[in-house]
């Protein structure tokens, strides 16, 4: 086959794919790290977006120092302590859905984490899932699919099907790790052996006496 475009560049395909896909999993990780089981992180609140009316919006983690004093809490302090700037933080936090309750303390918003319920675990494993399908795998699929257009325009056979073969090693190992990073999840939000709160014990079965002869 004669050669149709003298510029094709497999290497900056290849590039440009992991670039893709790496963008597709550090989105879905930070999706899932506001998936939390009661245990404090800076990680579940600092990418809330705060309105700031005529300042624009902003995420929590460029106007506040957020730190966990224990692993039950997360404390966010604005640098500007303005109360109106604590209320807006606090309604943020509020209508994020992370199931936190944040409270305005003095300078600061206290983010009081209840310990979640068996069926809330299920609910967030369940999210994962969704989270990773939606924005992980379907990233991965669209920079893979955009490798392979790519592809077609090679100047010969040969070159096209060994991009091919290095685009599908590349998507494997990509899809492999975002499969990795949700059954880690998966056990952080549902530890095997984790008790169903509110549930009653199984009743123990009565042994039957027998009949004396």
């Amino acid at each position: 086959m004669t050669s149709e475009n003298p510029d094709f560049a497999p290497e900056t395909i290849l590039r440009e794919m992991r670039t893709g896909m790496g963008q597709a999993i550090d989105h879905t990780l930070k999706e899932l790290n506001v998936l939390h089981t009661g245990k404090a992180s800076p990680a579940m609140v600092q990418h809330v977006t705060i309105d700031l009316g005529v300042n624009g919006k902003l995420p929590l983690q460029q106007m506040a120092m957020i730190t966990t004093p224990d692993p039950h809490t997360i404390r966010v302090e604005p640098w500007d302590k303005q109360q109106g700037t604590l209320e807006k933080i606090a309604k943020a936090l509020r209508v994020a859905n992370l199931g936190i309750n944040p409270v305005v303390q003095g300078n600061i918003v206290r983010c009081p984490l209840p310990e979640p319920s068996r069926e809330r675990r299920l609910n967030l494993c369940k999210k994962a899932q969704e989270v990773t399908e939606s924005i992980g795998h379907k990233g991965v699929r669209l920079a893979r699919q955009k490798a392979m257009d790519a592809a077609k325009l090679a100047p010969s056979e040969e070159v096209r099907d060994r991009l091919k073969e290095q685009i599908e090693k590349i998507n494997k190992d990509f899809t492999q790790r975002l499969k990795d990073n949700l059954e880690q999840k998966k056990k952080e939000l549902l530890p095997e052996g984790s008790p169903v709160i509110g549930a009653q014990p199984p009743k123990k079965k009565k042994k039957k006496k027998g009949k004396r002869g």
